[in-house]
């Protein structure tokens, strides 16, 4: 039976080796693996990954990141912000080794921010004014399972954080719009296709 894009299954008379896969050699192979790889119950279902969905509000600088579609569509209809696609891809429920990615928000100066740190989360509504606003998501600590660096940057004058996996957007906003780097913030799968 061929593999068919986007799965990866075993063919029934020839496997080919893998680094990923635990099938051996039995024939003279394609150079395209066609085995399934095995599963790490730490990586959880990437299926079951969905897509955290970004925007930005000119007017008040701040960028906004949600896994609810709904949530989002009133934000773009109704709270002046833009949508920006796909910032990578999350779990909404805890799965395998994944951690959560606390939200808090700082309604005087308009900033959402994200961090996977308990004690960062609760600094920041204690001394800085942000409020608690749950989970946003849930994401990797450590780069397992295929997952990215997710980028976290802060602009202080504009009062904004700024999340990407796109190496080259964090540093053009390091060196052109007056971020300044806060490392990784975690670990996320990356938008199918890209």
């Amino acid at each position: 039976m061929p593999e068919t894009k986007g799965t990866c299954r075993c063919k029934t008379d020839c496997h080919c080796q893998s680094t990923t896969c635990g099938c051996k050699p039995k024939c003279d192979c394609a150079s395209t693996c066609h085995c399934k790889p095995e599963h790490n119950p730490a990586c959880g279902n990437p299926h079951d990954a969905v897509a955290f969905l970004r925007s930005y509000n000119t007017s008040v600088h701040d960028h906004f990141y949600t896994t609810n579609a709904g949530e989002m569509e009133t934000a773009i209809t109704s709270l002046g912000y833009s949508s920006e696609g796909d910032a990578c891809y999350v779990f909404k429920t805890q799965v395998g080794a994944t951690i959560p990615l606390y939200r808090t928000y700082d309604p005087t100066v308009y900033d959402h921010f994200y961090t996977t740190s308990l004690e960062e989360r609760n600094e920041a509504v204690a001394k800085n004014g942000h409020v608690a606003e749950g989970i946003a998501a849930y994401v990797y600590g450590t780069q397992i399972c295929g997952s990215i660096p997710l980028y976290r940057v802060e602009n202080a004058k504009i009062a904004d954080h700024f999340y990407t996996t796109s190496l080259s957007e964090r540093n053009n906003a390091i060196s052109s719009l007056g971020y300044v780097d806060e490392g990784i913030s975690c670990y996320v799968l990356p938008v199918p296709g890209s």
